[in-house]
């Protein structure tokens, strides 16, 4: 397995340097140093690779888009679960859809009050192949009892799903333009509103208030429309490259920027209550994308 199968899958790879090329859409392109090629295979839905990189250890490529880096994963994940669940009273039933490296799961694992997760992941590929090649991100949380995987499309799900059945909704997708598309859109939240308890809260994955800010906008305009209260907060990025990553928020009487609750499980190596809070400080600069109805 090597450098010539991706090639012939499309992925762009100087054979003699080792460099792999990750085409972006926003103007820029970024270069890995691919020391070796771990596994490599088209779904139904995506082309995924798992590889080592130099100096940031095993990461996962879908559709020749880098998604998850050993080197910082924590952070992302960490941001993504322990703001909405520390701003919550009790967080019973979290819905996770996306989240197929695990990272996710693995944090809300970590809540000993949670009483059911479910997981909702379109491509069950995704999941086989992270626990075999990635299984430092999930670690344990996958043989959780309280976790059930459905696979299965998130939009799909919503529609079924039970009214205010969830606490939290944590929404780990691909960006805008991919398999996972229909997440970002209004009808989508509307699903989620109508599926969260009283005083729930949605936050979701929304790219970069730089490179992705006509998308940003956009997306948190359709939430401003759906919930009385939302909002964005950030973390920085590593593996992603764009600087800031950003989280939007939608919440049934619930205001994250108020900062936890309660305290988060012990041995978080980003998130703690004054990260939480800076995390919703929002500079001049990025004053626009912050609705209205975000205070």
């Amino acid at each position: 397995m090597g450098v010539n199968e991706l090639t012939q899958a499309g992925w762009q790879v100087d054979p003699e340097s080792g460099w792999l090329v990750e085409n972006q859409t926003v103007g820029f392109q970024v270069r890995w140093r691919l020391q070796r090629l771990l596994h490599h295979e088209r779904s139904p839905y995506q082309d995924i690779v798992v590889a080592e990189l130099e100096g940031f250890g095993r990461a996962l490529f879908l559709d020749r888009i880098l998604q998850v880096a050993e080197l910082d994963e924590f952070i992302y994940h960490e941001m993504l679960v322990h703001v909405p669940l520390a701003s919550l009273p009790r967080a019973r039933r979290v819905l996770i859809i996306g989240g197929g490296d695990g990272g996710t799961l693995r944090e809300v694992s970590r809540w000993p009050e949670v009483e059911a997760i479910d997981m909702v992941e379109l491509d069950e590929a995704v999941v086989r192949v992270c626990r075999q090649w990635l299984p430092q991100v999930g670690g344990t949380a996958w043989s959780d009892p309280r976790l059930q995987i459905h696979y299965a499309d998130g939009f799909a799900f919503l529609q079924k799903a039970e009214p205010g059945r969830y606490d939290a909704i944590l929404v780990d997708c691909s960006d805008p333009g991919t398999p996972a598309d229909t997440l970002y859109g209004e009808t989508f939240y509307r699903l989620a509103y109508r599926a969260l308890a009283e005083g729930g809260l949605l936050v979701q994955q929304a790219l970069s208030p730089f490179i992705h800010r006509e998308a940003l906008t956009t997306i948190t305009g359709r939430l401003a429309t759906v919930f009385p209260d939302s909002g964005v907060y950030y973390c920085p990025s590593i593996a992603y490259l764009i600087g800031l990553q950003a989280f939007v928020w939608g919440a049934r009487g619930t205001d994250p920027g108020a900062g936890p609750v309660r305290g988060a499980p012990q041995g978080t190596r980003w998130y703690t209550p004054e990260v939480h809070r800076a995390a919703f400080v929002t500079p001049p600069a990025l004053a626009a994308l912050r609705p209205a109805s975000a205070g």
